[in-house]
């Protein structure tokens, strides 16, 4: 069973018309900031905090939550969260030249998502979420982060024979998570704590081991799972793995399966069910304090219907993002740095540096945006991937928003 926490009754200022939630003040802990920041529209030094509708909805949940969680039995502990995010830095950053060997530090909304999954605690002190569901656009660190916790649960959560594994379609893909917590551990001072083996990873002290897992695996039943990582879950063809992985929570106290993943196509498939529970979870409309999500994307007519088109001379109305607009391009990829060409700076300090944790590149981003804007089928790509909105076909020949734009009932009768 989970020690309790010390009780923390100082209340803290970003929340006096919220109720007492933390020992910070405004800007010290990082899930009040990143919330107040974006129910705000300005984060701590005065900049617009653009972000889109969901995850303003995932941040008034977490604001309303420290107001009325005690009522459902529920408290935040700052100490776990803090100590989760704490641990990311002892780990050590492996792929790129600018990276590697530097400690891993997140960005404000990544922190934001670790303090939620590992911050909120249940009534008999064991955490609340056993689900949790990011979604985002490409390049952004997903990965990383979920081999980052995978690593927490497997060395330091105290969990005696835990089981950690790294779930995905493929083999191939499973790896992806297992060599992060393999490659982010190995130069960090857990390291002589551990075994490392071509496909397994195991704590003698503990007899925990962490392995990767996929659908053509040998065998997916018999797991006593403490921690898994679900990966693009959107390229899953069935539910099968993520249908097992669930099922096999259920004898430890605390576990947890982290759903990590990109838009998709399949708008019939296990992926955008989980993407559809969640919503209804946002909007209220269904209650389950065991499932933690976010989405990042643009706000799209598909997600809300009373938007209108972006080409629409209404005044009245708010239009649907324009997906060239680099402005917005921050809601699907909050780990974006750069500076747009309206001169908005994402993820760059006061002095123009680089801020530790925002690793996509906004120029990047604008070169895939400039041949998608010539090649519809590059635009189904860079919409669906990159601005991580969901669409129905695998390559479109001809912009949508110009055949619309086209539209005539006219009738035309060709002569021979």
């Amino acid at each position: 069973m989970p020690k309790k926490p010390k009780l923390i009754s100082i209340k803290c200022i970003a929340c006096t018309e919220y109720k007492d939630c933390t020992s910070y003040d405004k800007w010290g802990c990082p899930a009040v900031e990143y919330a107040r920041s974006v129910l705000d529209g300005k984060d701590r030094d005065g900049k617009d905090m653009i972000a889109c509708r969901w995850v303003k909805l995932a941040c008034e949940r977490f604001i309303d939550d420290l107001k009325n969680g005690k009522k459902r039995g529920l408290y935040f502990d700052i100490g776990a969260a803090d100590l989760a995010i704490k641990f990311f830095s002892y780990l050590r950053l492996w792929k790129g030249r600018e990276y590697k060997g530097k400690h891993f530090l997140m960005g404000k909304h990544f922190q934001f998502i670790i303090s939620n999954l590992m911050g909120w605690k249940r009534a008999d002190h064991t955490r609340r979420f056993r689900i949790g569901y990011v979604e985002m656009g490409r390049k952004q660190s997903k990965t990383s982060v979920a081999g980052g916790l995978g690593a927490y649960f497997f060395i330091v959560d105290g969990e005696e024979g835990a089981e950690i594994y790294s779930a995905a379609v493929t083999r191939d893909q499973a790896k992806l998570v297992w060599e992060n917590i393999k490659n982010l551990t190995k130069p960090s001072k857990f390291a002589p704590g551990i075994n490392y083996y071509t496909h397994n990873l195991s704590i003698e002290s503990t007899w925990s081991k962490c392995e990767p897992l996929s659908s053509d695996s040998k065998s997916l039943d018999g797991l006593d799972t403490h921690f898994a990582s679900l990966d693009e879950l959107h390229a899953h063809p069935d539910p099968r793995v993520h249908d097992l992985i669930i099922d096999s929570l259920g004898s430890r106290s605390q576990p947890m399966v982290l759903i990590i993943t990109t838009a998709g196509f399949d708008q019939a498939g296990v992926c955008y069910q989980r993407r559809e529970y969640l919503t209804q979870i946002l909007k209220k409309t269904i209650a389950d304090d065991s499932f933690f999500g976010i989405i990042y994307t643009l706000d799209t007519k598909k997600d809300w219907p009373g938007l209108v088109d972006r080409t629409s001379k209404s005044k009245t109305k708010t239009k649907e993002d324009d997906w060239q607009d680099e402005d917005v391009w921050v809601k699907a990829m909050p780990s974006l740095w750069g500076i747009t060409k309206n001169g908005i700076p994402y993820g760059i300090d006061k002095n123009g540096e680089q801020i530790p944790g925002y690793m996509a590149k906004l120029s990047d981003v604008r070169e895939k945006a400039l041949y998608a804007a010539s090649n519809p089928a590059a635009l189904n790509n860079f919409q669906c991937k990159r601005l991580n909105i969901w669409t129905q076909q695998l390559s479109r020949w001809i912009d949508l928003q110009l055949w619309d734009s086209n539209f005539t009932s006219d009738v035309y009768v060709m002569e021979q």
